[in-house]
């Protein structure tokens, strides 16, 4: 008796559940999330000076500057990154990826990814993540290829890292590729003091 008794409620909680879950699913939105306003390392700051006293304050990644292609990053510094992140459906989660490369004094190329999970914007419907640090540039990555240690050093120039969302209904968003120019301090310091050629007059 009780075995038949435990048979009819599912037979009459089965088909509700199933049901609910299905108008949930009907719910859910075509569309996919998108990714706007994208910049790394927004008003990041690099100080150098003989003293305390005399420091000299650079600004990277003017935030009043809009719409950049291309953003600045300083080796073995944290990458983060500011974007907005919305959705017809809640979203779930976005990543950051990209590749570094690394050169080995004997001039053998290290490639190495690098994937992050950015901070929850999970149930949201439209957000603005604020300078989420995502990882450290290493300066240097050790190796071990064929049996045989290898140290290489971060090749400076330009890197095209990609940002990744997902919603709930497990929709993507396109993945965007934005530029960054990662570069060491003294290559920075060292571009900023170059004196300024004198244009010849006529």
């Amino acid at each position: 008796m009780r075995k038949f008794c435990f048979a009819i409620i599912l037979f009459i909680l089965l088909p509700l559940i199933y049901f609910s879950s299905c108008e949930k699913g009907d719910d859910w939105s075509e569309e996919r999330p998108v990714i706007s306003d994208i910049r790394f390392n927004e008003s990041d700051t690099l100080m150098y000076g003989p003293s305390a006293a005399e420091k000299t304050v650079i600004l990277i990644n003017d935030s009043s500057v809009m719409n950049r292609t291309m953003d600045t990053a300083i080796v073995s510094r944290w990458l983060y990154i500011t974007a907005h992140f919305s959705g017809s459906n809640d979203l779930s989660s976005f990543k950051v990826g990209g590749i570094l490369t690394y050169k080995t004094k004997a001039g053998l190329e290290i490639k190495d990814t690098i994937m992050r999970l950015g901070q929850s914007i999970f149930n949201k419907k439209d957000t603005l993540v604020y300078k989420n640090k995502l990882i450290q540039i290493p300066d240097s990555l050790d190796r071990t290829i064929d049996g045989v240690s290898h140290r290489g050093g971060l090749q400076e120039g330009e890197y095209k890292l990609s940002i990744l969302c997902m919603d709930k209904a497990g929709k993507k968003s396109d993945s965007i590729l934005h530029s960054v120019t990662i570069l060491r301090r003294a290559t920075i310091l060292a571009a900023r003091q170059k004196p300024v050629e004198e244009i010849p007059q006529e």
